[in-house]
């Protein structure tokens, strides 16, 4: 789809692509999401 844009409005696909992806992580940035407990962090013996 994003090629079929930028051959109607001539622009790139990138730049219909990059839209997209800027829209699904705005989105994905509304939704309700369950929290996540952080990791311990690991240590290590390496010098």
């Amino acid at each position: 789809m994003a090629y079929r844009l930028g051959d109607a409005f001539g622009t790139s696909a990138e730049l219909w692509g990059g839209m997209q992806l800027q829209y699904n992580l705005y989105q994905a940035g509304k939704a309700k999401r369950p929290k996540i407990k952080k990791l311990r962090q690991l240590h290590t013996n390496a010098r």
